[in-house]
């Protein structure tokens, strides 16, 4: 039997950074619980590409493949009043070879009230103020 069907990207809700202090939330062993992926082939590993922000702040939001860890700094600016939207890449791969990008948002509230009711309890927070050295 051939496969060439790509994994399935999961039910993966946004992450929600909450308060916007500034502080990095720092994801460990990030390839492996950041996204959730579905394959007919048995087993899919996940290769985290990187991350962004539609707000270009360099250093907000990194990867480093070395130690497997997601960077995310909980910071938003006064004008963003839908709060910071960050958008993580990655690709899925199964057993059998076949791949497909896959993506994820974290998004970082201008407000505790924008936060729906039944998520609140589900808010991460930063973590630390250190910045990520990535050399």
């Amino acid at each position: 039997m051939e496969d060439n069907t790509a994994p399935i990207e999961g039910e993966n809700a946004d992450f929600i950074l909450f308060p916007a202090d500034d502080t990095y939330y720092i994801f460990a062993t990030a390839s492996d619980i950041f996204f959730q992926v579905g394959d007919n082939c048995g087993s899919a590993t996940v290769t985290l590409d990187g991350c962004d922000s539609a707000s270009d702040f360099t250093g907000s939001c990194s990867y480093d493949a070395t130690s497997d860890k997601l960077y995310v700094q909980a910071s938003r600016t006064n004008t963003e009043v839908a709060g910071r939207f960050y958008t993580v890449y990655g690709t899925a791969t199964d057993e059998c070879g076949n791949s497909a990008p896959i993506s994820r948002q974290v998004w970082v509230p201008y407000a505790e009230e924008q936060i729906p009711e039944d998520q609140k309890d589900q808010c991460l927070k930063g973590t630390t103020r250190n910045k990520p050295d990535m050399r």
